[in-house]
């Protein structure tokens, strides 16, 4: 696959400069918008109802139902952590095989699947200590889909996450959450663009290499600061959202 045919593949969205054009459209040609410096906008300052996502919160760590409809025949799952990439995956398991972990349940009320909560006092622990977290606030990661030698796993960037603290509304005893993101995120939008197609490109690659080398074989932070962000909590409370 040679650049051109990969950049068809990977952002067909983008269209040629010379590609043909309705003469009633008003469309100005501007190739020096790339030029600039430009931040592409991070999927953690949105809404995250609708990604896979997954939280850690009082020694406890649990998925939201994205996260289950990603893999709808999987009980367990292995926790897989990358110290190299600092990521974190989950990888479908049987019950039966070392290390399992029963991630999600069935509602007794309706007979429908749901996350489980996840006590894990000693890898939340670890977890919190390698990353530098406080124990007092709420993590969220969103994760991707990727396959990596034609095993297809749930990938977090554990550098990449939302935190919740709790605080005491003024003249109220009910607590409110609020979230906020890494102190080095403060200044800018999202990753440069040139640094984002970048690792984008490497990736895709690395994705298109393995399962096509798969086909042929025939086998299967302390102090955080930050602009506050409303808590769209959609995990165990909505189960089936």
């Amino acid at each position: 696959m040679n650049e051109p045919e990969y950049r068809n593949a990977v952002q067909p969205s983008m269209i040629s400069a010379n590609a043909e054009m309705s003469e009633t459209e008003d469309i100005e040609v501007d190739d020096s918008f790339f030029d600039d410096e430009i931040d592409v906008v991070r999927a953690e300052y949105a809404s995250d109802s609708n990604e896979p996502t997954i939280s850690f919160n009082n020694c406890q760590l649990y998925v939201n139902m994205v996260c289950i409809k990603k893999f709808p025949e999987t009980d367990y799952v292995q926790f897989l952590i990358n110290k190299t990439k600092k990521q974190l995956a989950l990888l479908p398991c049987l019950g039966d095989e070392r290390d399992a972990f029963l991630w999600r349940t069935i509602n007794s009320k309706n007979g429908k699947r749901q996350p489980k909560y996840i006590t894990a006092q000693i890898f939340s622990a670890m977890l919190f200590d390698y990353m530098g977290w406080d124990i007092h606030c709420r993590y969220r990661l969103i994760g991707k889909i990727k396959i990596s030698r034609g095993i297809k796993l749930l990938v977090f960037e554990l550098g990449s996450y939302r935190v919740f603290t709790k605080e005491s509304a003024a003249g109220s005893d009910t607590e409110r959450s609020q979230g906020y993101f890494p102190d080095d995120w403060k200044d800018r939008f999202g990753l440069p663009y040139k640094e984002h197609d970048r690792i984008m490109e490497i990736t895709t690659f690395k994705n298109y290499a393995t399962i096509s080398i798969t086909d042929n074989n025939n086998t299967a932070p302390e102090d955080t600061t930050g602009e506050k962000v409303t808590d769209y909590e959609n995990e165990i409370t909505n189960p089936e959202n």
